[in-house]
């Protein structure tokens, strides 16, 4: 009868155990630490947007151009490791992304002296302009 341990002995059988439990716990490990900096990410990136949220409206010039930079660097680092990110924690730092994109424009809204129902309702002129110039808009027969 044909056996594995026949095929590599006792000694040879054991090493393949050995070797496929540390191949495991490599590949444990390694699971582990994807999923770790992927919550370590998401959480440094909300606690950026956080803080940015709390005192933005007291930031200079400076501390625009470091926080602009901090998130420069943010998007980078989701750029490089996109792929290792779950559909999940990509839509949660996405919403960061989002939130800051939003804190972003409030804030020159309020330098600009505009308000948010100001701009919507020019942009819905603009786009009702833009699609009847070129026949996106069918006239009605009434």
């Amino acid at each position: 009868m044909f056996t594995i341990s026949g095929l590599f002995g006792t000694k040879g059988w054991a090493s393949i155990m050995m070797i496929t439990k540390t191949l495991a716990i490599i590949t444990m490990l390694f699971a582990m630490i994807c999923s770790s900096s992927a919550r370590s990410f998401e959480k440094r990136l909300e606690k950026f947007v956080r803080t940015t949220e709390q005192k933005y409206e007291k930031y200079s010039k400076e501390d625009w151009e470091k926080s602009m930079k901090e998130y420069q660097a943010f998007l980078d680092e989701y750029k490089q490791n996109y792929d290792s990110f779950s559909k999940e924690e990509k839509d949660k730092i996405n919403q960061q992304l989002g939130k800051y994109s939003g804190i972003l424009l409030k804030q020159g809204l309020s330098k600009a002296g505009v308000t948010l129902q100001e701009v919507i309702e020019s942009t819905s002129s603009f786009m009702k302009g833009l699609l009847d110039s070129i026949g996106a808009l069918v006239p009605s027969d009434t």
